[in-house]
C-alpha cells in the first residue's frame, strides 16, 4: 500500500511543483484566500512600522525599535497556528 502511495504522490507532486511558476500571477487561486491576503497586508504593517521606527529612532528606545523589527520572527507555522502570533505582533506594534 505505501509503495502504490508513493507512486501515485510522487507524479501528482511534480505536477504542483510545475505550478508554481503561477504564483503571484492573477492565475494563482490561493493568491485570493484570506491567509494570504492576511500576510499581504502584514508586509504593508511591516514596512509601515519599520519605516515609523526610522523617523523616530533614538538611543533611548533603540532597544525597542529592535524587538519591533525582531517581532515577525515569533511568527511561525499556517493558518490557525500562525494567526495568535499575527495578533499578538500587531497587538506589540500598536496595531490591533
Amino acid at each position: 500500500m505505501l509503495i502504490f502511495s508513493t507512486l501515485l504522490s510522487t507524479p501528482v507532486l511534480e505536477g504542483l511543483a510545475k505550478l508554481k511558476v503561477l504564483r503571484g500571477t492573477r492565475f494563482d487561486v490561493f493568491a485570493y484566500t484570506h491567509e494570504r491576503q492576511n500576510e499581504r497586508a502584514l508586509i504593508k504593517e511591516y514596512e509601515t512600522v519599520i519605516n515609523d521606527a526610522l523617523n523616530n529612532l533614538t538611543l533611548e528606545n533603540h532597544a525597542r525599535y529592535i524587538d519591533v523589527a525582531r517581532a515577525p520572527e515569533k511568527v511561525k507555522g499556517f493558518g490557525i497556528i500562525k494567526q495568535p502570533a499575527i495578533e499578538e505582533m500587531r497587538r506589540f506594534w500598536g496595531i490591533a
